[in-house]
């Protein structure tokens, strides 16, 4: 290497190592990397502490505005959280997560119509977004279009992520629509239940809900519902954790070891947070378990209870409407609430 270019080489080295040392000594984005290390130890306060000095040191560090939206909105601040989201797109029009979390917050704050605008906007900007597709197939889920609800679970699975999320979502998808007026495809769409909810435990999903899913849709053939009740006492015997964690009770209930009185008293006794969900889930099933007993009438009252949670997005409280409605013929508004 001649003299002068080493001198050009090395004057070249310089710059770069002066830029590099220029961005890396940014104080908006040193502020930001700070706060992301606070938010990892879930110090959510510090957190945002950072990213206020990172946006104002620089107002169009759109980083900092997504991080913290994702902070605000761990603290409960939910408003704030859109706020920060908003001014992270309206920075870059282009960033897709920002788009996804803020529809997710609104999605919690059942702002379904703005978080489907959020999602559609995401999925317009990357196609092959896996937690866009995810997130608007269970917005669609909970208005009823399972049709489109499967169509999204069904892109989601397309990527190499998230398959065991989407086959679990996708199974629920396919268990609700069996109770369709399409009498001629309720059993296909029973089996496509099953083999996706397998499949999402084969991929390594947390198997509590997939393994009670699967209990209902095998108990409820003929002559099938000992070998179901055997599965899943199967399960149970090699399942590691505490034999009280939710949702076990009920599956402990699904195999004849607990009566309806303890199951109940077993979904006070966790996080006081997840009581109404808990109850949506215990109503459900010990009314879908007196259909299967041959009580039909017995589940009225229990399923009329699983709506009177108000938890309109748990597949069971979806479920347990469209029994509610054929057990009775009548619009699920014309009954009263239970007392």
């Amino acid at each position: 290497m001649s003299g002068k270019f080493t001198r050009i080489f090395l004057t070249g080295l310089f710059f770069v190592s002066i830029i590099s040392s220029m961005w890396a000594a940014d104080p908006s984005q040193t502020a930001d990397e700070e706060g992301i290390q606070l938010s990892q130890k879930g110090d959510w306060k510090g957190a945002i502490s950072k990213f206020d000095e990172a946006t104002k040191l620089n107002p169009s560090n759109d980083e900092a505005f997504y991080h913290r939206g994702y902070a605000k909105d761990k603290t409960g601040d939910m408003n704030g959280s859109i706020a920060d989201y908003s001014q992270a797109v309206a920075i870059n029009p282009g960033y897709c997560n920002a788009y996804i979390s803020r529809g997710l917050v609104r999605y919690h704050l059942n702002d379904l119509d703005g978080a489907l605008a959020d999602y559609n906007q995401a999925l317009a900007i990357k196609p092959t977004s896996q937690d866009a597709h995810l997130n608007r197939g269970k917005l669609k889920l909970d208005r009823k279009d399972l049709d489109g609800a499967i169509d999204d679970f069904t892109q989601a699975m397309s990527g190499l992520g998230k398959p065991a999320m989407a086959c679990k979502l996708r199974g629920y998808a396919e268990y609700e629509k069996s109770f369709g007026p399409d009498l001629e495809n309720n059993s296909n769409y029973k089996t496509k239940a099953l083999k996706d909810l397998q499949r999402s435990i084969e991929y390594g999903i947390n198997a509590d809900y997939p393994e009670l899913f699967i209990w209902l849709i095998q108990a409820a053939k003929p002559g099938q519902a000992a070998g179901a009740t055997r599965e899943l006492s199967d399960y149970l015997s090699i399942r590691p954790g505490k034999p009280d964690d939710w949702p076990l009770p009920v599956a402990h209930f699904l195999c004849g070891d607990l009566s309806d009185e303890d199951l109940l008293k077993s979904a006070d006794s966790g996080d006081k947070r997840m009581l109404s969900n808990n109850l949506c889930e215990v109503y459900f099933y010990t009314g879908m378990k007196r259909i299967y007993d041959g009580d039909s009438q017995g589940a009225i009252p229990l399923f009329q209870k699983c709506l009177d949670t108000k938890q309109a997005k748990c597949i069971e409280y979806q479920i347990a409407e469209i029994q509610l409605k054929k057990l009775t013929q009548l619009p699920v508004s014309v009954l009263p609430p239970t007392q």
